[in-house]
């Protein structure tokens, strides 16, 4: 609370002289109305006439124009008191409105700064940001989470975690288990509060069950407090974001790829601007689902819903969790706002008998697709009801959970042997024309329907899946920006020409074991940035040339056994950054790619004697030499 508190009074006492208006502005459960309580009751003595009008939402505004009378003349105040300007224009008074949710509450109570004299200090809380510039309130204090070492120790007060006798042993445990529930409420205190409060006392086990038990049913106190903010939401803005919680902002799946690709020995990359909470990526698809993205997005922002830092949308785990929760009780047939519906595939079998509204749904999202549809029966229910749904522009499919992958993450070839099981399944008959983003991580079919001409098409992952071929015939496809099918071990031919895809920013085709060839189209990308080819074992040649490729920044080879040369006009690509060469049969690098790249990855080999000269590694700022010990 300490360094809550010196962040406030740096706002409070900013200026000298005059009344000031300070905003507490942040998510519901981030501390505002704690740290303004703390304030007041700290820093009172200073003021000449005090009041602290505690949730004046849904209040009486002359009841609570009255109280504020009282409190700050201390005395009884009825309709004949006068207003506030005239009664508090010569006192020096400090007044907190708390939890503040309409204009006409700023109007009402607080005025104008000439309403109170020299030195008064007027802090209002409140969720909506948008309240506080609208009444001209300057000094804002945007409450931020509390992480690291005050969220735990305000966990372990609450929970007791030291007033507990415990032997040596439990106490470590019990300690980490404190750790993963200080995790679990990502710095909301009123998280840390409530679930401290509810764990005083509690043994190991009990602890251990109650982390469980978050996992499928949230703390109701702490959901009911964040949904008032969505409650007050526009219907259009409710959907923004929800899809944004849900879609764009949902993690399952990011933790599925980022696990898999840490168990074969690769960091995750990022790239770019191709994030799911890069603001312009997700701008431009909500734009693309005809909803007014640039508004929606500043509404959710200043109801504190979400945050932007350095063009990314950020939205709290615990939010995305509340998200969730409201998707699941959402009805299918349930009409909300623009029309669109978002489904998370449940009930699957009952929506296919009984929702008439099928065809209006355009976006789909699951993370354990398995677990939905644990049968092959249930499964086959989810196709049909897949192919009726012809708006479909927004699909993310994760066909199994990340707890169900232990026994396949090893080795690949253990992927193989699972997608072999799903072999008995029918081709698959229709998907939307009218995608924007096709996201099935290990899906099991092996080709598209021929009716499929995605021509809106903006980024595709069809990671670890059965897919042998991306497309067989295939319109313009201008707008695609992104296609990853890291991992699909039975891919055997990717673009036959890459001119169809001319904005194409990333390319991942790793561990694509039976990708043999890469069609020489390749080099007229202009615009790939990532290209990632480790661990295709059948690739023997690059293509003859790559010189057009002049925003390549990333360039992953390492694993290609029978890769024995690069391209020749490499040298040529000027934005290269990073090169993967290991494990590879390459005998020959140009020195003159040293000239550029940041971050270099090879074996030793008796050709790099020619890169003795200091000079040469002049760009370089990080090394990673495997297997190499003297230059």
């Amino acid at each position: 609370m300490h360094s809550r508190m010196e962040k406030l009074k740096s706002y409070v006492y900013k200026s000298k002289s005059g009344a000031e208006f300070i905003g507490i502005c942040g998510m519901g459960g981030i501390g505002k109305t704690t740290i303004a309580r703390t304030f007041y009751e700290l820093e009172s003595s200073q003021f000449e006439s005090i009041s602290f009008l505690e949730n004046v939402k849904g209040n009486y505004l002359k009841s609570l124009k009255e109280q504020l009378l009282s409190d700050t003349l201390s005395e009884e105040c009825t309709t004949n008191c006068g207003t506030i300007r005239n009664r508090l224009c010569r006192k020096k008074a400090l007044i907190v409105i708390d939890d503040v949710d309409h204009l006409d509450q700023l109007e009402t109570l607080v005025g104008e700064r000439d309403w109170y004299g020299s030195g008064s200090r007027i802090i209002i809380t409140t969720r909506d940001r948008h309240l506080l510039i609208a009444h001209g309130v300057e000094e804002i204090y945007d409450v931020e989470p509390l992480y690291g070492d005050e969220g735990f120790q305000l966990f372990t007060w609450k929970a007791g975690v030291e007033d507990v006798h415990r032997r040596p042993d439990e106490y470590v445990e019990y300690k980490r288990l404190s750790q993963r529930v200080v995790a679990y409420a990502d710095g909301l205190p009123l998280a840390l509060k409530v679930l401290g409060s509810a764990l005083r006392g509690k043994y190991v086990e009990e602890l251990n069950d109650q982390l469980e038990r978050l996992k499928h049913n949230p703390n109701k106190e702490i959901m009911e407090v964040l949904q008032i903010s969505f409650d007050g939401l526009e219907d259009e803005d409710m959907n923004i974001f929800l899809l944004i919680a849900c879609f764009f902002r949902g993690s399952g799946h990011k933790d599925f790829l980022t696990s898999i690709r840490k168990k074969i020995g690769f960091p995750k990359i990022s790239i770019g601007n191709l994030s799911d909470n890069d603001k312009d990526y997700v701008t431009s698809i909500l734009k693309k689902c005809s909803f007014n993205p640039i508004i929606g997005i500043r509404n959710l922002g200043d109801k504190s819903l979400l945050s932007i830092k350095d063009n990314k949308i950020w939205v709290h785990d615990l939010l995305e969790e509340m998200g969730w929760k409201i998707l699941e009780k959402k009805s299918l047939t349930e009409k909300l706002g623009r029309q669109i519906k978002l489904w998370n595939v449940s009930n699957v079998s009952y929506v296919l008998k009984n929702c008439t509204a099928i065809e209006e749904i355009e976006a789909v999202v699951c993370f354990d697709l398995s677990k939905k549809c644990p049968t092959k029966e249930t499964f086959l229910n989810f196709l049909d009801v897949l192919t009726k749904m012809k708006k479909l522009k927004l699909l993310k499919l994760d066909s199994y959970s990340l707890s169900g992958l232990s026994s396949v993450l090893p080795i690949l070839q253990s992927l193989s042997n699972e997608l072999d099981n799903q072999s008995d399944l029918p081709m698959l008959q229709y998907l939307s024309n009218e995608l924007l983003i096709l996201q099935w991580v290990w899906c099991p079919f092996q080709y598209f329907p021929l009716s499929f001409q995605p021509t809106q098409l903006v980024e595709v992952d069809m990671s670890y899946s059965r897919i042998c071929r991306l497309w067989g015939t295939v319109e313009h496809l201008p707008k695609l920006r992104s296609v990853r099918l890291f991992g699909c071990i039975n891919l055997t031919e990717i673009f036959n020409d890459f001119t169809l895809v001319p904005n194409l920013e990333v390319l991942d085709l790793g561990h694509c074991r039976k990708l043999s060839k890469i069609d020489p189209s390749i080099q007229f990308l202009g615009k790939l940035i990532h290209l990632d080819l480790r661990g295709c074992i059948s690739l023997e040649n690059l293509p003859p040339s790559l010189r057009g490729m002049v925003s390549l920044k990333i360039l992953y080879l390492g694993g290609c056994h029978t890769l024995r040369d690069l391209s020749k006009d490499i040298v040529f690509l000027k934005s290269l950054e990073l090169l993967n060469i290991q494990d590879t049969a390459i005998t020959h690098v140009p020195i003159a790619i040293l000239k550029n790249l940041r971050e270099l990855f090879f074996d030793r080999s008796s050709h790099f004697h020619e890169w003795h000269h200091p000079g040469s590694f002049a760009a370089l700022d990080y090394k990673r030499l495997s297997r190499w010990r003297s230059i």
